[in-house]
């Protein structure tokens, strides 16, 4: 019998409510299954474009001593299906496997429900890529291609779920030969390698899965790009939107935080405001250098229109970056190479082929960096249509406007369309919460709306 939170008296889909259709333990070999809808108490799922695959806890109240007698040793497989209720087109659906057991607990607050665990799961590749190697060399193929085929020759096994993989376009293409490295090794170096063919200027892939059952090669630029798949506003009020535009209850933020504002160190070591990237080539035994000021970038997609330091910040006339990264490269175009007679009856794809993407190093490093500004988390009632990548517009009243209603301002560095991007998203099941379901979002903004120094107001 499945969980259902669903209200028989409203057929709409009810905030925070959810409807668990299937929640299963297979043995290793899937001969053997449980239906662990009598044990379940809590559970959370995190999407995130900082990790390669999904993380998912289930809280167990076991009084059937499950673990000894089904048993649980580590790898079996968990599988669960859920929903909002009243919406069919949201539905999610997981196999994760074990990799550890909690300690066990029971005390006189468990004692009538059983012993207490919880059960941490993950997607299957990451358990298929710590004892996999990827053994084949790639020779004149795009990086894209690349990345499509170690995943599907290494990297994805068949199982209950069908995945698959989206990859961004290259512009680039080369020869790879792995050496003795795991498949996401292999995918997260190809990464450095590739250039976009969208977003050439600044070719910032990740590799990460979402709820939607698809891994994911593509650039923060890409994700930039995109329009805002949701609005959410803190407290029930249309702030600085169309008296039109009403807010449903979906789109509610129960509480926020402001998790990271600015660390000027760490602005200043991990080359966000200023670095330097050295390729030398063996071929002509050169060097390239390559620098990054934050003041002067262009090209770097930002979420407001303004830089987030101070416009008399010395980075901006100071040439020292303790940010210095070494790379190999072929720093010549492939007609200056061929044009060589020492190099002119060469078959080598350096020659040929010349890599190009050292000249984003130093972009690609800013641009990460970046991701770490300022970021925010929000919590909402439980949605699966969001999800890591997207972009969202989140309205938050400036802090003096939550005492005076009559003046509804949206927090003045967010600005009037507050776009952010959701770096991670976690569903979050609770039984004894008011709110039984709810999704956390965190997300980054790495642009002002205003200019926090030349638009200053009294206080």
């Amino acid at each position: 019998m499945p969980f259902t939170y669903e209200s028989s008296a409203n057929p709409y889909p009810t905030p925070g409510g959810i409807t668990i259709s299937a929640v299963q333990l297979l043995s290793k070999s899937h001969n053997k299954t449980v239906q662990l809808d009598g044990f379940i108490s809590d559970f959370s799922i995190i999407e995130s474009i900082e990790n390669t695959g999904l993380y998912f806890d289930i809280l167990i109240m076991d009084t059937n001593g499950l673990v000894e007698r089904f048993p649980i040793i580590g790898e079996e497989a968990v599988y669960i299906k859920f929903k909002t209720p009243g919406n069919e087109y949201n539905t999610a659906e997981g196999m994760f496997h074990v990799y550890k057991v909690s300690p066990r607990r029971m005390d006189s607050d468990t004692v009538t429900s059983g012993e207490a665990y919880m059960l941490h799961c993950c997607s299957r590749e990451l358990l298929t890529d710590l004892n996999t190697k990827a053994l084949t060399a790639y020779h004149n193929l795009l990086y894209s291609d690349m990345v499509e085929r170690v995943f599907y020759d290494y990297l994805l096994q068949p199982d209950k779920i069908k995945k698959s993989i989206l990859v961004e376009p290259t512009v680039n293409s080369g020869t790879f030969t792995p050496c003795d490295s795991s498949p996401v090794s292999v995918i997260m170096d190809l990464a450095t390698q590739s250039v976009s063919k969208a977003h050439s200027k600044v070719s910032n892939f990740v590799f990460y899965e979402d709820l939607r059952k698809i891994y994911r090669f593509r650039t923060i630029e890409s994700m930039m790009a995109e329009e805002p798949v949701e609005n959410f506003y803190y407290r029930r009020q249309n702030l600085e939107t169309k008296e039109e535009d009403k807010i449903n209850p979906f789109q509610t933020i129960y509480q926020y935080s402001v998790d990271k504002t600015f660390n000027v160190i760490d602005d200043y070591s991990n080359g966000m405001l200023y670095n330097k990237t050295i390729t030398i080539d063996l071929l002509t035994k050169q060097a390239a250098f390559k620098v990054f000021n934050y003041s002067d970038d262009k090209d770097i997609s930002t979420l407001g229109k303004y830089k987030m330091v101070s416009d008399n910040s010395p980075y901006k006339t100071n040439n020292y970056s303790p940010n210095l990264s070494v790379g190999f490269g072929e720093i010549w175009s492939s007609g200056q190479y061929n044009a060589q007679p020492y190099f002119s009856n060469v078959d080598d794809n350096r020659v040929n082929n010349p890599d190009i993407a050292w000249q984003t190093w130093h972009k690609r490093k800013a641009s990460f960096a970046m991701l770490d500004t300022l970021r925010i988390k929000v919590s909402i009632p439980g949605n699966t249509n969001i999800h890591a990548g997207d972009i969202v517009n989140i309205y938050i009243p400036q802090i003096e406007e939550l005492f005076d209603r009559s003046n509804r301002r949206n927090n003045r560095l967010f600005g009037t369309k507050p776009s952010f991007l959701v770096i991670s998203a976690k569903h979050s099941f609770e039984t004894n919460s008011e709110v039984e379901y709810t999704t956390e979002l965190t997300c980054v903004k790495n642009g002002y709306a205003v200019n926090p120094t030349s638009e200053m107001v009294n206080v």
